[in-house]
C-alpha cells in the first residue's frame, strides 16, 4: 500500500455514537463497532484512543470534541466493558 502512495487507513472520518454502537463513516466505507467490542479507552491530553483490538484503535482528537469530551468519556465508560 505505501509503495503505491496510499495510506493503510482513511485520513478523515465521521464518528457517530448511538445508544448501542459507534459508527465510523469515511468516503469509502462504514464500520459499526458495538460498545462491547471496545476493550480499552486511553485518554491523553490531546487524544482519546478507543481500542477494539490489541493493535487497533480509533483516534479521536480532543480538539474535535470541544466541550463534549467529558460527557463522551462518561457515556463511553457507562457503555463499554471495564478494561481487562
Amino acid at each position: 500500500m505505501l509503495e503505491e502512495g496510499k495510506l493503510p487507513y482513511e485520513p478523515e472520518s465521521d464518528i457517530e455514537f448511538t445508544d448501542t454502537e459507534m459508527i465510523q463513516t469515511t468516503e469509502k466505507s462504514m464500520r459499526r463497532v458495538a460498545y462491547g467490542d471496545i476493550i480499552r479507552i486511553v485518554e491523553t491530553p490531546c487524544r482519546l484512543y478507543l481500542y477494539d483490538g490489541p493493535y487497533r484503535a480509533y483516534i479521536l482528537p480532543v480538539r474535535c470534541l470541544g466541550d463534549e469530551k467529558d460527557a463522551l468519556l462518561a457515556f463511553l465508560k457507562e457503555k463499554c466493558p471495564p478494561a481487562k
